[in-house]
C-alpha cells in the first residue's frame, strides 16, 4: 500500500516509537495516491470515497472540505464525524505491519485506511471489504441445575436410602391420618377381623 518511508516512518513492530510525521502531513497529499492505486487497478475514486465515508464518517461534501482545507492527518480523523465500531474487525499485514497490532490509535486508523485501500485494489467486492457489524458477544454457557458436587459412591447409596426411608415413613404417616381409631388405640395395625369363610362356617 502507501508508503511512508519517505515521511521518515519510527513505527517498528506495530508501536510507534516517537511522533510520526504522517500525523502533520496533510489528507490531501495522500488521498491522490489512494485513488491513483484504486484506479489503476480498475476501481473508482467514488470507490474510494465510499471507503473513508464507511471508515471516518464523512460525508462527499464534509470530505471534500477537508481537503480543500489541507487537513493533516491527525486532525483528519480526531474530528471524524463518526469512526466506524466495525473497524476493529479489519486485520491482516500492510506494509510489513499487522494492523491489530499497531498500538498508537491515529495510527491504527490510518493502517486500517490503508488496508481497505489495499482490499479494494485487490478487486474484492465491496461488501467483502467493509465489515457490516461487530459480532455478538458469546453468551456464557447455561449454568446446570441440580447438585453442584459429585456425590461418592457410599453418599448416593445412603441418600437412596434414606429417600425410601422417608418415602415409608410418609406412606405410614397418610396410612394412619386416614384412620383415627386406630392412632387413638395406639394400634399400629387394624385388629384382625374374621374371614369370609369363617363368618360363613359360624352361620
Amino acid at each position: 500500500m502507501i508508503s511512508y518511508k519517505a515521511f521518515g516512518r519510527s513505527e517498528i513492530h506495530g508501536v510507534v516509537m516517537a511522533k510520526h510525521r504522517i500525523y502533520t502531513t496533510s489528507f490531501a497529499s495522500v488521498y491522490p495516491l489512494y485513488v491513483a492505486k484504486a484506479e489503476k487497478k480498475g476501481r473508482t475514486k467514488a470507490e474510494v470515497d465510499q471507503v473513508i465515508s464507511w471508515l471516518t464518517g464523512y460525508g462527499q461534501t464534509e470530505l471534500e472540505a477537508q481537503l480543500e482545507q489541507g487537513t493533516d492527518f491527525e486532525t483528519f480523523f480526531a474530528k471524524a464525524p463518526k469512526i466506524n465500531p466495525s473497524r476493529t474487525l479489519i486485520t491482516g499485514v500492510v506494509c510489513g505491519v499487522r494492523v491489530e497490532d499497531v498500538k498508537e490509535p491515529t495510527m491504527r486508523e490510518i493502517r486500517y485506511l490503508d488496508k481497505l485501500i489495499d482490499e479494494l485494489a485487490k478487486g474484492k467486492a465491496m461488501d467483502r471489504i467493509l465489515p457490516k457489524v461487530l459480532p455478538e458477544p458469546l453468551r456464557p454457557p447455561a449454568r446446570r441445575r441440580g447438585r453442584r458436587y459429585r456425590a461418592t459412591p457410599a453418599f448416593r447409596c445412603a441418600a437412596i436410602a434414606d429417600k425410601f426411608r422417608q418415602k415409608a415413613m410418609g406412606r405410614k404417616r397418610c396410612a394412619l391420618a386416614g384412620r383415627p381409631q386406630i392412632r387413638q388405640l395406639g394400634m399400629s395395625r387394624p385388629p384382625c377381623l374374621p374371614s369370609v369363610a369363617r363368618i360363613s362356617l359360624m352361620s
